[in-house]
């Protein structure tokens, strides 16, 4: 107990130190550096606080998908008396303004072997079809399928874009240059999903299944640390002088308190990730709505907020 309380100590003071380094970094404007820092502070000690000037250095540099979901979380760990709180629901409505949606779909002759990476990375089988949230930007695709050339795609989404755009493979000829034709450009302002929705929405369900079982653990763990506290009251006097039984709290709450608070954030943003992943694929033949719904309980209280249009 005495060692893993000297632990979490050192942790907070690291936490400090870096949260402290990030906010001299903002005020000279340089964002890019602060985020890291803000990032491996937020690891070792996880507060609304540092979560919240995390959302604004992602916000800033134009990480605005991850801002916007930082911002939902750092808001519900505030209490309704803080400034920050409707500063920060008014910048999740800002971003979800500004964030650009994009619909891949491949096309129907396209082979079974063919593999689509979207800025290094492969896509799912569950990402076709359905809008995704993107930051806007510059995305690079690249269709690779047996027998055929790579066929390089290059889009730039604007702010609050929806782009839908159909997948070609390559010749299996002379070898594709980048492709940037506005006559492969497809954009559909009103994007409605497709029936390959629905293994998005099991994916919502399970994330969301599993962000329930995090807040239930901080809910847990939150009423352990409150019998702690009480019992650290009756044992202890008021210069602080506790018996072997107050010593005993004392030491447990210092262990189960961070661990209270790391679940309920941690289980809120996969609440709020899953409700997302079922909206977005739900299939439709109106328009998708564009919206977050974010249930959220931490240890400061509790909110159930939506935004977006419908």
């Amino acid at each position: 107990m005495a060692l893993g309380g000297s632990a979490i100590a050192q942790s907070a003071s690291r936490a400090d130190q870096l949260f402290g380094e990030a906010r001299e970094l903002m005020k000279v404007q340089n964002f890019k550096d602060a985020l890291p820092k803000f990032e491996e502070s937020l690891k070792l000690d996880p507060a609304p606080g540092t979560l919240f000037n995390l959302a604004e250095c992602e916000a800033q540099v134009g990480r605005l998908v991850s801002a916007k979901e930082h911002f939902q979380v750092a808001a519900a760990g505030f209490p309704k008396g803080d400034k920050r709180r409707p500063y920060s629901i008014g910048r999740v409505a800002e971003l979800e303004r500004r964030i650009a949606h994009l619909t891949l779909k491949l096309a129907s002759n396209a082979p079974k072997d063919v593999i689509v990476t979207r800025n290094g990375v492969p896509m799912k089988d569950s990402e076709f079809g359905a809008p995704f949230p993107t930051d806007p930007g510059d995305v690079a695709l690249v269709v690779t399928a047996r027998g055929h050339e790579d066929r390089k795609v290059n889009l730039s989404l604007k702010d609050g874009e929806a782009l839908e755009y159909a997948l070609q493979v390559g010749d299996t000829g002379a070898e594709q240059a980048a492709d940037t034709t506005p006559t492969d450009r497809a954009i559909s302002k009103s994007i409605t999903p497709s029936g390959r929705g629905t293994p998005l929405r099991t994916i919502g369900f399970v994330v969301g299944g599993v962000g329930v079982l995090g807040v239930g653990l901080g809910a847990v763990t939150g009423i352990l640390t409150m019998g702690y506290a009480s019992t650290v009251k009756d044992h202890c006097d008021a210069s602080n002088a506790c018996d072997s039984k107050g010593l005993d709290a004392a030491s447990s709450g210092k262990v189960t308190s961070p661990i209270s608070t790391i679940a309920f954030i941690a289980g809120g943003a996969l609440v709020v990730t899953g409700v997302v992943l079922v909206i977005v694929g739900g299939s439709s033949k109106k328009e998708a709505p564009r919206a977050s719904f974010a249930p959220v309980i931490t240890p400061f209280g509790g909110t159930a907020s939506i935004y977006g249009s419908f």
